[in-house]
C-alpha cells in the first residue's frame, strides 16, 4: 500500500487516488472533494498534499513500536537510601527511543509508578543518570533579589553529567541496585 501511495502521489499523480485513500480513511466525506483539477501542476500538488496528509495521519495512529519495559530498584548514597532524587535511563547511541525519568523516594524507584509516562525504559543499553539535591546551609539571592536557601546537586558527576553507569535493559521487569559513593 505504501509503495502504491508513493507511486501514485509522487511519481504518477492521479487526481482520483487521493480521493480513494480519503474515502477509505473518512467514509462518507468524499463528496466534499472537487471532481477534477484544471491543470496538471495542481494535480501533482493536490496529490502531494493528500499523500503527506495521509502519511502524517498514519504516523499519528497506533502506539510507540519501540520495545519498552519496567525498570525498578534501589539507590543508596554513602550506604544510606537516597531520600529523594531522580534516575534517568537514556538509550545509548544506536538504541532508538526517548529517555525515561523516574522519581527516587526513600531509596526506591519504578518506571511503573511514573505519574505521566508509564511506558518504561527502552530495551537495550542505557546510560543511567542519578541526581539529588539538598540545601547547602547557605542563603543566596534569587533573580528577584530575595534571599533563599541555596540548593546544590550533591551526587558526584560520575553518576549523572559524566555518568559511568550503563545498564543493558532486557524484556521483562529489570530490578537494579545502585550503591553510590561520594
Amino acid at each position: 500500500m505504501l509503495m502504491r501511495l508513493i507511486n501514485h502521489v509522487i511519481l504518477q499523480p492521479d487526481p482520483i487516488f487521493p480521493k480513494l485513500i480519503f474515502s477509505q480513511v473518512f467514509p462518507g466525506m468524499i463528496q466534499t472533494l472537487p471532481n477534477s483539477c484544471p491543470q496538471k501542476s495542481s494535480i501533482r500538488a493536490q496529490g502531494l498534499l493528500w499523500g503527506c496528509s495521509l502519511l502524517l495521519a498514519l504516523a499519528g495512529c497506533g502506539g510507540d513500536s519501540i520495545e519498552r519495559t519496567v525498570v525498578k530498584g534501589k539507590v543508596t548514597f554513602d550506604g544510606q537510601p537516597l531520600a529523594t532524587g531522580t534516575i534517568l535511563f537514556v538509550p545509548e547511541q544506536g538504541t532508538v527511543g526517548a529517555p525515561v525519568q523516574c522519581k527516587i523516594e526513600n531509596g526506591e524507584f519504578s518506571s511503573a509508578n511514573h505519574t505521566s509516562d508509564k511506558r518504561g525504559a527502552v530495551v537495550g543499553p542505557n546510560k543511567v543518570e542519578i541526581t539529588a539535591y539538598k540545601e547547602s546551609g547557605k542563603q543566596i539571592k534569587n533573580p528577584d533579589g530575595v534571599m533563599e536557601a541555596e540548593v546544590i546537586q550533591y551526587i558526584p558527576a560520575k553518576y549523572n553529567t559524566k555518568t559511568e553507569l550503563i545498564k543493558s535493559i532486557s524484556s521483562g521487569i529489570n530490578d537494579y541496585s545502585f550503591n553510590l559513593t561520594p
